[in-house]
């Protein structure tokens, strides 16, 4: 399906929440109230989609960084939302057939994807089974509009096993979790049908991409499962566990804030260089 600019614009003027990632949080402390000001101005711009040169160094570069986050954040969704409206007239294509065999007249059919972005009574975002379906048969457009959250709702057990993961978010989950400090170790591919896979499907089910973003981050504030306080460390299969996860995502292994030293503005500057957090 080609995305119009028209259609673009329609689809992110619908958009309601942003992802704001953990690590974010690191880079107004120690900053002063000016840099924290044009920091915090520059990412709302961001956001919504414009552009913002910010007064100072520091929070320019730092705008910088985010910025490519936020534009492959905005772009995934709304590929998300054109590959569901594909999947409504695909849907809609069938079930005429069916209505068609058994003389049962529809008066109302989106022509084209435009078309239900255009329609009165159809939103991006909305209550579907109060308003969406009135204009379907019955059942057709169930959990079909994904929401912002991450979440996948499934309606029953064979649209459980249809729906996996979207190829956009498991490169994100790949790459958030290659960057954890050694010796956790790498992820080079997930393949559907192992193991680890069906895991992982599992707790973004259950949890959403978001979730699975911040636990890893809450794997890289633990000495314990980075492996810097024992011979043990962490590894993805042990992470995807359905007993594992939640202890993750709940902070139980994060270093507790005494073990966290505090640092100057100089020394956090140079720890996010080694991080990967700022150009060199």
């Amino acid at each position: 399906m080609e995305i119009t600019d028209d259609l673009r614009k329609k689809i992110e003027a619908k958009k309601k929440t942003h992802i704001f990632y953990d690590e974010w949080c690191e880079w107004f402390i120690g900053l002063n109230p000016s840099d924290v000001s044009e920091l915090a101005k520059g990412l709302a711009y961001l956001f919504r989609g414009e552009e913002y040169e910010a007064k100072t160094v520091t929070a320019n570069t730092l705008l910088k960084v985010a910025k490519p986050l936020i534009d492959a954040n905005r772009e995934g969704y709304v590929k998300k939302v054109a590959k569901q409206i594909d999947g409504i007239n695909h849907r809609w294509e069938k079930e005429k057939n069916k209505s068609t065999n058994s003389q049962v007249i529809v008066d109302y059919k989106p022509t084209t994807s435009q078309d239900i972005v255009n329609g009165s009574d159809i939103e991006l975002e909305l209550d579907i089974d109060s308003e969406l379906n009135k204009d379907y048969p019955s059942g057709l457009l169930n959990n079909i509009i994904p929401s912002d959250k991450g979440h996948k709702k499934k309606d029953d057990k064979s649209s459980q096993k249809e729906n996996r993961i979207p190829k956009e978010d498991l490169d994100e989950i790949i790459a958030r979790w290659n960057t954890l400090p050694e010796p956790v170790p790498k992820l080079t591919v997930l393949k559907p049908g192992t193991k680890r896979y069906e895991s992982l499907t599992a707790r973004y089910d259950d949890y959403g991409v978001d979730n699975i973003m911040i636990a890893i981050e809450k794997v890289r504030r633990s000495s314990f499962l980075c492996g810097k306080s024992s011979n043990w460390h962490i590894s993805f299969d042990w992470f995807v566990l359905p007993n594992n996860f939640p202890k993750v995502l709940d902070g139980n292994y994060t270093d507790s804030e005494q073990e966290q030293k505090p640092k100057s503005k100089g020394s956090m500057v140079d720890e996010w260089i080694e991080k990967g957090l700022l150009p060199v």
